[in-house]
C-alpha cells in the first residue's frame, strides 16, 4: 500500500511538473526502505508454511529463483519499455502492478494455528519502540558464540561482493564498450545466482554444512585469484569465473537462509531474521566506500580482487578449523543443542 502511495506521489509530481532531483531521491529512498521490510517477513513465513525441515531448502530455492528470475527478466523488460513509453505511463503501470500484488496478498490465507503473534506485548507500541524491542530480542538470540561465527563472515563477504561490484564499470571501460560489457557482467551475476539457487537444495541435503562453507569460500577465493591474473586480456574467461563465483554465492545464500529458518524457535523467527538482515547489511556501505577508494590509491582496480582473495581464503580456513562449526551437521538435521543455543 505504501509503495502505491509513493509511486502515486511521484506520478502527480511529474504530471504537475513539480518533480526534481531531491523529491526523486526522497521517494526512492522511502520506497527501498519499505520494500526491505517484507524480506524478513517472507523468510519467517516459509518455515511455518512447510511440513518438515527437509522441505525448507526446496521452498527457499523456489522462492529465491522466482524472485531473482523476475529481477533478471523485468530489468531487461524495463529498459525496453522505457524506450517506447513515457515515464508517467510507466509509473501508471507500476501502480497497477502494485495494486494487483496487494489484492493477491489480501487473498492469501494463512493457517492461524501456524502463524503466531510474536509481539503481543508490543502490538500498540510506536513503530520505533516495537522495532527496538524486536531488535533487542533478536540480538540476544544471535549473540550466541556459534551464531556469531556464522553471521560475521557472511557480513564480511557482503562487504567483499559490494567492493567487487564497484569496479564493474571500470572493467567494462577497460574493454572498450561500457554498456555492452557491463550488461554481460550483470547478466552473468544474475544467471549465476539463479543456477546456485536451483542446485542448492541438492547440495544442502548431500553435504555437511561445514564442508559446504569451506569448499565454497575456497573456490570463490580461487576464482578471485584467477580473475586477478587474467583480467587484463581475457574478458570472457573473467565472465565464466564470475559466473562460477555467483553460482557459489547462490549456494551460500540459500544455505544460510535455510539454516537461520531451522535454528531459531518459531516464535523468534521474525525477530531473528530482522536482526540478521540488519547485521548482514551493515558492512555493505563500507564495501562500496573501500571498493571505490582502493583503486584510486593503488591506481589499479585489481587490488579489490586481491583483497577479496585474501578475505575469502581466511574465511574458508576459519570455517575449516573452528571447533564449533565442526559440530554442525547437515542443515536439515541441525538442532539448537548442536550449536549451544
Amino acid at each position: 500500500m505504501i509503495q502505491i502511495l509513493l509511486i502515486s506521489i511521484l506520478y502527480f509530481l511529474l504530471e504537475l511538473e513539480m518533480l526534481n532531483i531531491l523529491s526523486i531521491y526522497i521517494i526512492l529512498t522511502l520506497s527501498v526502505l519499505f520494500s526491505s521490510i517484507i524480506y524478513p517477513t517472507e523468510s519467517a513465513l516459509i518455515p511455518k508454511l512447510v511440513n518438515s525441515k527437509s522441505q525448507i531448502a526446496r521452498s527457499n530455492s523456489l522462492f529465491q529463483i522466482t524472485y531473482k528470475g523476475m529481477d533478471i527478466v523485468l530489468d531487461g523488460l524495463v529498459g525496453l519499455l522505457l524506450s517506447y513509453l513515457l515515464l508517467k505511463n510507466f509509473l501508471l503501470i507500476n501502480i497497477i502492478i502494485f495494486l494487483l500484488a496487494l489484492f493477491a496478498f489480501k487473498m492469501l490465507k494463512l493457517p492461524s494455528k501456524q502463524i503466531t503473534n510474536e509481539v503481543t506485548n508490543t502490538n500498540h507500541s510506536p513503530f520505533f519502540k516495537t522495532y527496538m524491542y524486536d531488535l533487542k530480542k533478536g540480538l540476544k538470540f544471535i549473540s550466541q558464540k556459534t551464531i556469531l561465527k556464522l553471521l560475521i563472515p557472511l557480513s564480511i563477504i557482503n562487504l567483499v561482493i559490494t567492493m567487487i561490484s564497484v569496479v564493474y564499470p571500470k572493467i567494462s571501460l577497460n574493454f572498450g564498450d561500457n554498456s555492452y560489457y557491463y550488461g554481460l557482467i550483470l547478466f552473468s551475476n544474475g544467471i549465476g545466482i539463479m543456477i546456485g539457487l536451483f542446485i542448492s537444495p541438492k547440495i544442502i541435503n548431500l553435504f555437511n554444512f561445514r564442508n559446504i562453507l569451506c569448499i565454497s569460500f575456497a573456490t570463490i577465493a580461487s576464482c578471485w585469484l584467477l580473475i586477478l591474473l587474467i583480467l587484463d586480456n581475457y574478458f570472457y574467461i573473467f565472465l565464466a569465473l564470475l559466473l562460477i563465483v555467483n553460482v557459489i554465492i547462490g549456494v551460500i545464500n540459500l544455505s544460510f537462509i535455510t539454516a537461520f529458518q531451522v535454528i531459531p524457535p518459531k516464535d523468534l523467527l521474525g525477530r531473528v531474521n530482522t536482526t540478521n538482515e540488519t547485521l548482514l547489511s551493515c558492512l555493505i556501505p563500507f564495501g562500496g566506500l573501500i571498493g571505490g577508494i582502493l583503486p584510486d590509491i593503488y591506481s589499479d582496480f585489481k587490488i579489490n580482487f586481491f583483497l577479496a582473495f585474501i578475505i575469502c581464503i581466511c574465511i574458508s580456513l576459519f570455517y575449516y578449523f573452528d571447533k564449533d562449526i565442526k559440530k554442525i551437521e547437515k542443515i536439515e538435521n541441525i538442532e539448537r543443542n548442536d550449536i549451544n543455543v
